[in-house]
């Protein structure tokens, strides 16, 4: 599972590290060279006052020069060390924010061709779908899920979103049974709270930079504005939740990435791998659900899809973006596409060794 892919060790901290240390440079060097000036003014000042006239001999004067003359050496290093480090770190920055936006233009062709493949092909209704592209010469990978295999938001019920904080998040029981309450609070109509959720009150004193709509969550990224809600725990689960409604809240196991079969199987590693081995035969095949918890199966099948394209670099790191769309197309006139986009997540870096969901076909 990739961790908002989604790497809170980012380039945003890195870069606010450079910038410290250039404030640091700048300011010894301003400091120095003041220093050196002053120095320089307060020697000036002996000379032209005739200081030497009153003892102090030619040597000295000699020496009490030299010594502002390094001051002021000094100062200048300092100030063009600063100013080369600043260069470096604008250089870096600028490069970056290239290959951001190459990545988001490439992710974002493939996620267009996967959508227009999907509606005129619609992929089997076991387990995800995979496709791929070579886009200028760049590999690109695109995991195709349907949104019934993933846990809503919206609708899924009290029991399904505390196994998703306990077995998606590893979180201990207590908090996970608190964070489902407060996920129901914030989208449920009224301001009472749950014994263990939160609503208006308790978010003004949490100091909570938002507060809860008690209406349907408008995209997955809102869970992050719940309350107590850390960006640990929403990069863990964000790739197991959706905010498509249907199946009475339930997951259809049969379309379900791994991550999400494991907060269905709540943690039992074996029977995960079990309904992998069984699900890989195909359509025909018939895989045994009895031991997740019936509450939480469902066979209804979305028609709206996550899909998750990845850049294949080899080099040890790459980048993913995801988008939700519907099979079904838009009733506005003015797009043409026979599909609906409902929604994109800004690019984001991930490593090789993190798949989508945490299977690697």
């Amino acid at each position: 599972m990739g961790a908002k892919v989604e790497q809170r060790t980012t380039d945003s901290q890195t870069n606010e590290g450079f910038r410290s240390s250039i404030r640091t440079l700048l300011a010894r060097a301003d400091l120095s060279a003041s220093v050196a000036v002053s120095m320089s003014r307060s020697v000036h000042r002996m000379l032209s006052h005739g200081v030497r006239g009153k003892g102090m001999s030619a040597r000295v004067e000699r020496g009490v020069a030299l010594v502002a003359v390094l001051w002021i050496t000094a100062a200048l290093a300092i100030l063009v060390s600063g100013m080369t480090l600043a260069a470096r770190v604008d250089i870096r920055l600028a490069a970056q924010h290239l290959e951001s936006a190459r990545a988001s233009a490439l992710l974002d062709g493939a996620l267009r061709l996967a959508a227009a493949e999907l509606v005129a092909s619609p992929p089997r209704n076991v387990a995800p779908a995979y496709m791929r592209h070579e886009i200028d010469g760049v590999s690109i990978r695109t995991e195709i899920v349907r949104a019934s295999g993933f846990i809503s938001l919206n609708d899924a019920p009290e029991s399904l979103l505390v196994d998703l904080f306990k077995y998606g998040a590893d979180l201990p029981d207590e908090q996970a049974v608190s964070l489902a309450q407060r996920v129901i609070d914030w989208r449920d109509a009224d301001d009472e709270a749950l014994p263990y959720g939160a609503e208006h009150d308790q978010y003004v004193a949490g100091g909570a930079a938002s507060l809860p709509r008690n209406e349907d969550f408008i995209r997955p990224g809102d869970l992050s504005q719940v309350l107590g809600i850390a960006d640990a725990v929403h990069d863990k689960i964000a790739d197991l939740i959706t905010i498509t409604k249907g199946g009475a809240g339930a997951v259809n196991p049969l379309v379900a990435p791994p991550g999400v079969l494991r907060v269905l199987a709540r943690g039992d590693a074996s029977l995960v791998q079990r309904i992998l081995e069984e699900r890989a035969g195909g359509e025909g095949a018939h895989p045994d659900f009895s031991a997740i918890d019936r509450r939480h199966v469902s066979e209804w099948f979305a028609n709206d899809y996550r899909l998750a394209a990845r850049i294949e670099t080899g080099s040890g790191s790459g980048w993913t973006r995801t988008a939700w769309i519907s099979a079904t197309a838009p009733a506005a006139a003015q797009n043409p596409l026979p599909w609906t986009w409902l929604h994109a997540e800004p690019a984001r870096r991930s490593s090789d060794h993190d798949d989508i969901n945490g299977d690697s076909p």
